[in-house]
């Protein structure tokens, strides 16, 4: 079920098209939450938050009364049923980064051999899906 050991982390399927994958995923990730009593969930992306706020609701659950959600990317959060807190991470920095990288790399003169790390810091968009 995409469970750790202790129950703390779960990894939802990158499922093919057409499938039912996630949402068993997202299904059991639900009942698990409820089984355990947790109350506030951290998913990677918004696709998979959005569904885990719709399947809460199907079973009569409240976000964020009962669920507080966070999400992961900040691409569609906005727009769910009950807008979701999300991280987002500096999309522009990241990519102006990126190319900043491959051009420096494109023109040099000497091979690149350096690993080069960049810290870029996310904000945390607030929105309806988590309590006060």
């Amino acid at each position: 079920n995409g469970e750790d050991p202790e129950g703390l982390f779960w990894t939802l399927p990158n499922p093919r098209i057409g499938t039912d994958d996630l949402v068993t995923s997202v299904e059991q990730l639900v009942e698990h939450c409820v089984q355990q009593g947790v109350r506030a969930v951290v998913i990677h992306n918004d696709t998979d938050a959005m569904a885990f706020v719709d399947l809460a609701a199907e079973r009569g659950f409240h976000t964020p009364r009962d669920f507080s959600i966070v999400a992961y990317d900040d691409e569609f959060a906005a727009l769910a049923q009950v807008p979701i807190t999300a991280v987002a991470p500096p999309k522009f920095d990241l990519g102006h980064s990126a190319m900043r990288m491959c051009f420096e790399r494109l023109t040099s003169r000497t091979p690149a051999s350096a690993v080069i790390r960049a810290t870029l810091i996310p904000t945390l968009v607030q929105r309806e899906s988590t309590a006060s």
